[in-house]
């Protein structure tokens, strides 16, 4: 299982880290835009975005809760290609919106942010014309423009595919060895004074039950291909196990908060 908490290509069991890169291979035929270079008269609200997506609780305070950042996710805030050790890319996401779903329904970028803001934050939806939401769609849509007119494959998750079945019991004692030491041995996260660098997994401040991330498909492949943060050296089972046992954790009910229009 390798040495507890120690960094370094030894944790990787052989041949893991070239298989987990090609089972996700990322898109580079586009270059990825620094918010700092958006042009003068844009530029302010998108650096608004960036920044509220790196520390969220910090620059939005009234609507995040206290324990999860955006980029705790969305690694680099989203403007990454996906990938092992990327997060969950944004980078052209903003382009795919408004989704129409069964029935007509539409869904516009501001009910899917708020939707991440009510759910894998369990906070409070920002008004949709607020400053706060203002800044976040244009620093989504900065980031977005060098894949306005290409065909975005690195979105999303890519699903594990294995035999095992997953131990909950096995996913404690890995916790233990391999993330309890930034995440808690409760799960609490670690508090910082400016920035939450490592969020709760469970509990009042993590997210909460419905949210995509307690979803067991998706937080098993977030973690085989992003945890360790920085050297992603778990196996596919070691993730199955670890996500059954966080899957099996206490997490708060969403409870519905209107959304506001203004």
């Amino acid at each position: 299982m390798g040495i507890a908490f120690t960094i370094g290509p030894s944790l990787w069991p052989k041949g893991e880290e070239s298989k987990k890169r090609e089972e996700f291979q990322t898109d580079t035929s586009i270059t990825l835009l620094d918010p700092e270079m958006a042009p003068p008269e844009i530029k302010p609200l998108v650096m608004q975005g960036f920044n509220q997506m790196l520390d969220s609780k910090k620059y939005m305070p009234e609507y995040a809760n206290d324990g999860v950042n955006c980029t705790n996710c969305h690694f680099a805030a989203g403007n990454t290609l996906g990938g092992t050790n990327n997060g969950i890319s944004l980078v052209g996401a903003i382009n795919n919106y408004p989704i129409i779903l069964p029935e007509n329904k539409t869904v516009t970028i501001e009910n899917r942010i708020n939707g991440c803001f009510t759910k894998s934050m369990n906070g409070k939806p920002l008004p949709v014309g607020s400053q706060e939401m203002l800044a976040i769609v244009a620093y989504l849509t900065w980031i977005s423009s060098p894949a306005k007119d290409i065909s975005v494959t690195w979105l999303g998750l890519k699903p594990l595919h294995s035999q095992h079945t997953p131990n909950p019991h096995n996913g404690a004692e890995l916790f233990s060895i391999h993330c309890a030491a930034c995440h808690g041995d409760s799960g609490e996260g670690q508090r910082r004074s400016e920035q939450l660098s490592y969020p709760a997994l469970w509990g009042p401040h993590a997210f909460n039950a419905p949210e995509g991330m307690n979803r067991f498909p998706v937080l098993a492949s977030f973690l085989y291909f992003n945890m360790p943060y920085e050297n992603p050296f778990l196996t596919a089972e070691e993730a199955l196990d670890i996500a059954a046992y966080l899957v099996s954790q206490s997490h708060s009910q969403f409870k519905a908060k209107k959304q506001l229009a203004q």
